[in-house]
């Protein structure tokens, strides 16, 4: 299935709910809020909610405060999911409750770019050759012949910008240029992006950045770099999850690596730690992260793991150490 059956699919339906995947970062908030606004264009009723909080940094996005937190909805009225950048229903977090909702039909209308996407949808278009799930969401809306207005461009470009990585990640292509290009055309400030995304901190981020630097180590053979926060470092520092976010490229950037691990305690449970991989060599990550029951992309995934932060720090070093052999 692809992006024409998708288009005919939520032309079909009505009463949207829209939502996307746990720890929501710029490419699921920018995408989900695009198809907010697509629904909105097409004359449907829609709603958008998630399992988390929108963080802080892209709390400039238009329309941002208009996403509901938890899974207090009314599913029978919003009947139909659109889930972008999201490869399993449970990494939708709270929100999977309302898939399994009694003698309730649910049409799933699925859009993601990871390879590890299960095909969970009653509709499915999922392109892992896609940069993000915001280009993918670009080009439905090219698809369907609807304007792209300043709000949507806008989200757009911080679902591609940020996915890309500043379009630094072997993901980003020339088609992922042109399509910045007109996002651009269409009045988009990059240097405003990028102010607001990666140059407006405070200094519980310096604190808290300082403290995870301190954690980098390298294991013997020089290949795996890794890094850790914990909850009392956010406490301390009173920062959020969300800050953490860029932590891992230090890591990958110790030259001579192959694969970065960056873990994070929960700030709700610290025995659930939440695992980033990133690989700057040929090492495939998503297979190493499915060994947890995770993935995402060949150089960029995650998973979440139980147990103390030394023994699961342990735990991943020993399996991905035997990854490389």
């Amino acid at each position: 299935m692809g992006i024409r059956e998708v288009a005919e699919a939520i032309k079909k339906y009505d009463n949207y709910l829209i939502t996307s995947h746990i720890n929501v970062e710029g490419d699921a908030i920018g995408s989900e809020i695009a198809l907010f606004y697509m629904a909105k264009q097409l004359g449907k009723n829609a709603i958008m909610a998630n399992s988390d909080p929108v963080p802080d940094r892209y709390r400039f996005l238009p329309s941002w405060d208009k996403i509901i937190i938890g899974n207090n909805i009314g599913v029978k009225k919003y009947s139909n999911v659109i889930i972008a950048d999201c490869p399993t229903i449970e990494r939708s977090g709270k929100i999977a409750s309302l898939f399994k909702v009694p003698k309730v039909k649910i049409n799933v209308i699925n859009i993601d770019h990871h390879v590890s996407n299960e095909n969970f949808g009653d509709f499915n278009w999922v392109d892992p050759d896609a940069s993000s799930a915001g280009e993918m969401v670009y080009k439905l809306y090219r698809e369907m012949g609807l304007s792209i207005t300043d709000d949507i461009a806008t989200v757009l470009y911080v679902a591609i910008l940020t996915d890309t990585g500043s379009f630094r990640y072997d993901s980003t292509t020339s088609e992922t240029h042109r399509i910045c290009a007109d996002l651009i055309k269409l009045g988009i400030r990059p240097a405003k992006m990028a102010e607001k995304i990666y140059e407006t901190k405070d200094m519980g981020d310096m604190e808290l950045l300082s403290k995870s630097l301190s954690t980098i180590k390298v294991t013997r053979n020089g290949k795996i770099s890794y890094m850790f926060a914990t909850k009392k470092m956010l406490d301390d520092t009173k920062t959020t999850p969300d800050r953490t976010d860029g932590f891992i490229n230090f890591a990958r950037s110790i030259q001579g690596t192959e694969i970065s691990l960056f873990f994070r305690e929960d700030i709700e449970d610290p025995q659930k730690i939440h695992v980033g991989f990133r690989s700057k060599g040929s090492a495939n990550v998503n297979i190493l992260a499915t060994k947890f029951g995770g993935g995402g992309h060949p150089k960029a995934s995650g998973c979440m793991l139980t147990g103390p932060m030394d023994k699961v720090i342990t735990r991943v070093l020993k399996t991905a150490e035997e990854f490389l052999l």
